[in-house]
C-alpha cells in the first residue's frame, strides 16, 4: 500500500505488478491467479490487499499439486465474497486460460530478468532497494526522470537535512 500511495496522483511514474508465484508456496500460483481473476472485474488491488491479509494462513488448504475441479468451489471465494466479486464469473476467471497465461506470463518475464524473490522493484528497467521509508523510492524515481531527460543526477535538488543520499547503494 506504502508503495501504491507515493505513486498516486503521478503521471511520470506508474506502478506495475507483476506476478512471480513462487514455486515453494503452495498458494502463490492460486493467489496470483486469484488477483488476476480478480482484476477481471476490476477489483486487483482489492484481492491483492485481501490476499495479503491472510498471512501466514495463505496456503491453508491449498496444495499447489492438486489442480482446481473443473466445477464447483475455487481457492479464495471467501475473499472474493468479502470484496464484492460476482462469484461465478470469479470461478470462470479463476479457471481460464487467459488468467492463467497473464500470470505464467509475469513469472516467465521475472525469471528472464533473474530476479529471484519477491519483493522485487525495478525502475527504468533498474532494480532498485526502496527502503523502509518514500524518501529512498522518491529520489530514485527523480533520479531516473533526471537521466531519461538527459540531465545528470547532480542536478537534482538537495535533500532535505538528516536524510542520506539513498541512490549511492541503489544497483
Amino acid at each position: 500500500k506504502k508503495i501504491r500511495k507515493l505513486v498516486e496522483g503521478r503521471d511520470d511514474v506508474a506502478l506495475v505488478y507483476k506476478h512471480f508465484p513462487l514455486r515453494r508456496h503452495a498458494a502463490a500460483l492460486s493467489a496470483a491467479i486469484a488477483a488476476e481473476a480478480a482484476s477481471e472485474q476490476g477489483r486487483f488491488w482489492e484481492m491483492h490487499d485481501a490476499l495479503f491479509g491472510l498471512g501466514r494462513s495463505i496456503g491453508e488448504g491449498i496444495d499447489g499439486k492438486v489442480p482446481v475441479p473443473p466445477e464447483g468451489p475455487v481457492y479464495f471465494e471467501a475473499e472474493a465474497e468479502s470484496i464484492g466479486l460476482d462469484l461465478d464469473r470469479y470461478r470462470v476467471d479463476f479457471r481460464s486460460d487467459r488468467v492463467r497465461d497473464r500470470v505464467d506470463a509475469d513469472r516467465e518475464e521475472a525469471e528472464r530478468l533473474g530476479i529471484r524473490g519477491t519483493p522485487t522493484f525495478l525502475l527504468g528497467g533498474v532494480r532498485v532497494r526502496p527502503g523502509p521509508g518514500s524518501d529512498r523510492l522518491t529520489r530514485q524515481i527523480a533520479r531516473a526522470r533526471a537521466e531519461s531527460e538527459g540531465r545528470f543526477s547532480w542536478d537534482l535538488p538537495k535533500l532535505p537535512e538528516g536524510v542520506s543520499d539513498p541512490t549511492v547503494d541503489a544497483p
